[in-house]
């Protein structure tokens, strides 16, 4: 059976499954987003990153949509467990004068992270994959505009430009960095998510 999906391979040890998401209604997501970032998020000092928890017929469907794609993989991985768990969000880079940068200002290196650096620091879950469904991506790109940096092993980066309206999914433990589009006139909006499949609720680790 053919897979539905693409294998984007960076090196000998990076990897990006890549789909594109078919949808008719882009409008009553990106509404729904904006909305949720302006009802949460109204004297947030990050750049709209949230954890989010909802109950939405828009959110049901984007949640929906990142499991789905993630369970997926996860079988062609062979990974795929009977159980799982996932923490989701809404991301938005802003036009102008985003707070979100790739790069420090003292010594101009990308800054990477990895998720499950991230929840092994908060003590949550270790994730299995990370998901970035991609809803609203910048325009007018310049150079390395608005692309995702990747980070093997050994050090070697490796980038690529997401496009609007596809979902990724990247192993948890994948270093990235998404990179900003300060000539753009529009934001990046994406809905993302960690998820960890596990066989027995009696076995499962939480870091």
């Amino acid at each position: 059976m053919k897979n539905e999906f693409d294998i984007l391979r960076f090196g000998n040890d990076v990897k990006i499954f890549s789909k594109k998401v078919v949808s008719d209604d882009k409008k009553d997501i990106l509404e729904f987003c904006y909305d949720y970032i302006n009802n949460n998020l109204e004297d947030s000092p990050f750049d709209a990153f949230t954890i989010y928890h909802s109950d939405h017929q828009v959110s049901d469907k984007l949640i929906n949509i990142g499991l789905s794609f993630c369970k997926e993989v996860a079988i062609f991985e062979n990974k795929y467990k009977k159980n799982c768990e996932g923490e989701f969000w809404i991301n938005r880079v802003k036009k102008q004068n985003p707070i979100q940068k790739s790069y420090k200002t003292n010594d101009n290196k990308i800054l990477f992270h990895s998720h499950k650096e991230i929840n092994e620091i908060n003590k949550r879950f270790i994730p299995t994959y990370t998901f970035v469904y991609y809803i609203q991506m910048p325009n007018n790109l310049k150079n390395k505009d608005g692309v995702l940096y990747l980070k093997d092993k050994n050090e070697q980066i490796y980038d690529f430009l997401p496009e609007e309206s596809t979902i990724i999914v990247m192993d948890g433990d994948l270093y990235h960095s998404p990179n900003s589009a300060l000539n753009s006139t529009l934001d990046r909006i994406v809905f993302a998510g960690n998820v960890f499949f596990y066989e027995d609720k009696l076995n499962k680790t939480i870091i």
